[in-house]
């Protein structure tokens, strides 16, 4: 069997799974969703009281619930790759590395979307941001983050695999990584809730998209060894 039909039959296979038991538990989802939630409230009432903009407030609110959130979320995965050495058994019936990375990170993306669709939701709600095509162009914005995060997540979360300590250790590794970012899209979304021209915000949209084909690369370069 061909190099690439191998790697997209352990692409598919290890991705089914993933999905298949996301869908029995919503364990992952469910959990972030909800953990994004809390902390959207917290970052509203603070940030909607120290600005009279809500395109400024909501930005903040968005980003910052939801770098948690995906932090979180990557937690949730990689405990359940723990449980009775789940992971020792992918990477024994797998077979190509690089199809379990592109697999989990598909898998963690598509956990990714809703978590982020309610966080969109919660904070123009909260915040009073119009449904308008600037809600839709930050939603699309944060979606293209989370190919980046979800690179990386596969990537750090795999190393917390046999670590103590593991939560704690994953969110020490991946906020530093994500927060340069974060803070560029933040400013990006401002932007485009306050409907300034295209000229002052697309920049951002190339930032991120740098940032995930950086995150991609890396991710496939080293998961290999990791995974060893």
């Amino acid at each position: 069997m061909s190099t690439h039909a191998n790697l997209a039959r352990t692409a598919k296979a290890v991705l089914a799974k993933d999905l298949r038991i996301e869908a029995r538990s919503r364990e992952v989802t469910v959990t972030a969703a909800l953990f994004g939630l809390l902390v959207a409230l917290v970052a509203a009432a603070a940030f909607g009281g120290a600005t009279s903009s809500p395109a400024v407030a909501a930005a903040g609110t968005l980003w910052t619930s939801q770098i948690f959130s995906a932090v979180f979320a990557f937690a949730r995965f990689w405990h359940r790759e723990r449980e009775n050495r789940a992971w020792t058994t992918t990477k024994l019936l797998a077979g190509d590395a690089l199809g379990i990375f592109v697999a989990k990170t598909a898998a963690l993306f598509a956990m990714l979307v809703p978590v982020g669709l309610v966080g969109v939701s919660v904070t123009a709600l909260f915040l009073h941001v119009p449904l308008d095509d600037a809600l839709a162009r930050a939603t699309l914005l944060l979606m293209l983050a989370f190919v980046g995060f979800a690179a990386l997540g596969t990537l750090f979360g795999l190393l917390t695999v046999e670590t103590k300590a593991r939560d704690l250790l994953l969110a020490v590794v991946l906020l530093p990584l994500l927060a340069p970012m974060a803070l560029g899209a933040m400013a990006t979304t401002r932007d485009v809730l306050l409907h300034t021209p295209p000229e002052l915000w697309v920049g951002g949209f190339a930032l991120v998209a740098v940032f995930d084909a950086i995150a991609i690369a890396l991710g496939a370069a080293l998961f290999r060894l990791v995974a060893r």
